[in-house]
């Protein structure tokens, strides 16, 4: 079931500082997603770094280039790795000062294209500071990078972010700055072709933001950054889509007043498995000279953060995860940010790698972390449904039942006036029908224990049965069972009891 974002304003920046609620933080604590250590890492580690932003495929997460050491210290790089999350082995597919690698760099944008099977590089800063505006692909197949910066392409940049579009199989880039200005340009990348697109409405010109797929909305995901130009550092707290159909940016309301903790130094991801954005340390929205304590309040520091923020992408509101104050370490990653992070879908989890600590080199970092809810919301079929007087009885999941929001489940196969039932349980059983009414249909039976029955009324010959979830962590790995009976009438009289196959059901802790 595709979730459809509405469409609408919500711009929390210093200019409306007073809009910015007082932070509440809940624990990270299992069953919820919490860090934890990746186990059996073996392979070629890379050394570590940071700033730069990272990609995955369907198995793997990859790390191209960084600076090493702290502020003022340490090199850029040009080596790619290769981190496979099905294996948990490292791969060093090129090392640093290769000739036939892209320059040494860092702060420069990475995305994966499924189309093409390719990793993607434009621009960022070299080893001598100076800006790039150059093209790169590399080919895992063979191992291989190649130049492929077109006749015309956006300005050299750095801070921008990539993704990849599903609606025009392109990669999408926006913004970043160029060592002067902001920039609010957004470009797409398709048969290596740069072209600039002219949306009618966009956000504000920024750095330090991401840009995340999300395949089953169908859409990129913007959200945080800042003018670091400004005189006093705005901080972005509103949130985007890019509508690849109708080629322009919708900003998106959040249900809630609560707003992400951290706006730069930080990598948003998008977890596919449970439909949420996820942004973890990064520094704080009160980070700059002139906002310390001031504009947005010191509750909202971090250098970095130890929060999570959440965007949960079906409900559309923000939620944070961690101690009671922004300095709170994770138990696991500690505070940290500019590191390297992405969903993988073959183990249905984000990877965390990389980046600095509160003192800036963050040499523990070097650990690969993951990061996903336990155990995760699942739904499947079980038995058989019959027939009605129209044909053959179903019912599907729609999604996953995770707490906080409604289970959906749709049945089919109604003949036109009848009424249906949907079964809610905490256990099976094999009944048959007859032994019920002696309408009971051949080869229909109750498969559910009838713990909780709701009247619904089919249209075109389906019927939607929603099960409202508390946001409650403890119900994480309770299982319900549904199922949808059928009544047909002759008149005053009921001519037919007829069944669907059921599901059940595995509540996540979201």
């Amino acid at each position: 079931m595709r979730i459809v974002v509405p469409a609408a304003v919500l711009s929390l920046t210093a200019a409306a500082v007073a809009q910015v609620p007082t932070p509440s933080v809940s624990p990270r604590v299992a069953p919820r997603a919490e860090y934890v250590l990746t186990t059996g890492v073996t392979g070629i580690v890379p050394a570590n770094r940071h700033w730069s932003q990272a990609t995955g495929n369907d198995t793997s997460l990859f790390v191209f280039g960084g600076r090493t050491g702290t502020a003022g210290t340490g090199s850029k790089r040009n080596d790619l790795y290769e981190f496979d999350a099905t294996t948990s082995v490292w791969t060093e597919h090129n090392l640093d000062g290769d000739p036939n690698a892209p320059p040494q760099r860092y702060r420069n944008g990475l995305a994966w294209d499924p189309i093409g099977n390719r990793l993607l590089m434009f621009g960022g800063e070299d080893a001598a500071a100076a800006l790039l505006a150059d093209t790169w692909e590399w080919i895992p197949a063979t191992n291989t990078w190649n130049n492929i910066t077109p006749a015309s392409s956006p300005v050299a940049r750095r801070f921008h972010s990539m993704s990849y579009d599903p609606a025009s199989s392109g990669i999408l880039m926006f913004g970043g700055d160029d060592g002067t200005n902001m920039l609010g340009d957004t470009w797409l990348l398709v048969a290596n072709t740069w072209v600039q697109l002219a949306p009618t409405t966009a956000p504000a010109a920024r750095s330090h933001h991401s840009l995340v797929t999300r395949g089953d909305f169908g859409d990129v995901f913007l959200c945080a950054g800042h003018d670091n130009a400004a005189t006093n550092r705005v901080h972005f707290l509103d949130s985007w889509r890019w509508d690849g159909a109708a080629t322009t940016w919708v900003q998106i309301v959040p249900t809630t007043a609560a707003v992400p903790a951290s706006m730069a130094g930080n990598q948003a991801v998008y977890d596919a498995e449970r439909q949420v954005v996820v942004m973890t340390g990064g520094q704080g929205i009160s980070t700059s000279t002139a906002q310390t304590g001031g504009a947005y309040g010191s509750a909202y520091g971090g250098s970095p953060s130890g929060w999570t923020s959440e965007f949960d992408c079906v409900t559309n509101e923000w939620r944070l995860y961690g101690g009671a104050t922004f300095d709170t370490a994770d138990p696991v990653i500690g505070r940290a940010s500019r590191y390297y992070s992405a969903f993988v879908p073959a183990t249905s989890r984000i990877y965390f790698w990389g980046g600095q600590d509160p003192t800036g080199q963050g040499a523990s970092l070097v650990a690969m972390k993951e990061y996903q809810a336990s155990p995760l919301a699942s739904a499947s079929s079980f038995g058989a449904g019959c027939n009605s007087s129209v044909g053959p009885l179903g019912l599907a999941s729609d999604n996953n039942p995770w707490t906080g929001r409604t289970w959906s489940l749709t049945g089919s196969g109604f003949a036109n006036g009848s009424l249906a039932f949907g079964v809610v349980g905490f256990g099976t059983q094999s009944t048959p029908l007859s032994a019920f009414h002696p309408a009971g249909g051949a080869g229909c039976n109750l498969l559910v224990t009838n713990d909780a029955v709701l009247l619904l009324l089919p249209v075109a010959g389906q019927a939607t049965l929603g099960v409202t979830l508390p946001n409650n962590a403890g119900l994480a790995g309770l299982v319900l069972d549904s199922q949808m009976l059928t009544i047909e009438l002759a008149g005053p009289n009921i001519s037919l009891i007829a069944s669907t196959n059921a599901v059940t059901g595995t509540l996540g802790a979201n």
